[in-house]
């Protein structure tokens, strides 16, 4: 005699925000990131100072993104050890890597809708030179200031109204990520391996 299989249910269950998948951490404004925030707490005196410096200098400025710039001097620290014993050392090509690398990076790290930051830069250069606090071994203010030029900063301090690919050209158009002849003299950055074309290489 056949029996009818016995059919198992299992009891509902409530679908909870546990067993939600998770959604994708959305990017948030530069000013509202709570990193940002704790930064410009951390560095909150520069901050200030650089705020009343660019009101002098007529150049409007936002502490959030002065923060973020301060985070990324931080990162670029890392991968700069000759900043470890020179407080305000700065070269050409550390500017161009903040503005190029490590702000971008500690944006996409954070999860912050990537600012345009070049002003910022600019003002905290012209700052540290005009206080008399940049070291010595930096490069002059002209090198200095050169990435920010390839950034659309004048010499005032104003962003040009360019096109946003404009803004950002290619390393390999100009010298901003090349070391100094300052810096090659000091021993604090060395010159590039030029790159030998794979033909010469073959051959």
């Amino acid at each position: 005699m056949s029996r009818e299989p016995t059919l198992v249910t299992l009891p509902d269950r409530a679908i909870t925000a546990d067993h939600e998948p998770a959604s994708p951490a959305r990017f948030v404004d530069v000013a509202a990131s709570a990193e940002v925030a704790a930064a410009r707490r951390r560095w909150s005196v520069p901050i200030d100072h650089l705020t009343r410096a660019g009101v002098e200098r007529g150049v409007v400025v936002e502490p959030a993104k002065l923060a973020l710039v301060f985070l990324g001097r931080q990162r670029l620290e890392s991968w700069y050890p000759a900043t470890t014993n020179r407080p305000h050392y700065w070269t050409r090509t550390q500017v161009a890597h903040l503005l190029d690398l490590d702000v971008p990076n500690v944006c996409a790290e954070l999860r912050i809708i990537r600012p345009e930051v070049a002003v910022e830069v600019w003002l905290l250069i012209v700052s540290l030179q005009a206080d008399g606090l940049l070291h010595t071994d930096s490069d002059d203010l002209d090198d200095l200031l050169a990435p920010l030029r390839c950034a659309g900063v004048d010499e005032h301090g104003r962003l040009a109204d360019l096109d946003p690919f404009a803004l950002h050209p290619i390393a390999g158009r100009c010298r901003c990520f090349e070391p100094t002849d300052t810096q090659i003299r000091l021993g604090l950055e060395a010159r590039p391996t030029p790159i030998e074309p794979a033909s010469r290489r073959a051959g």
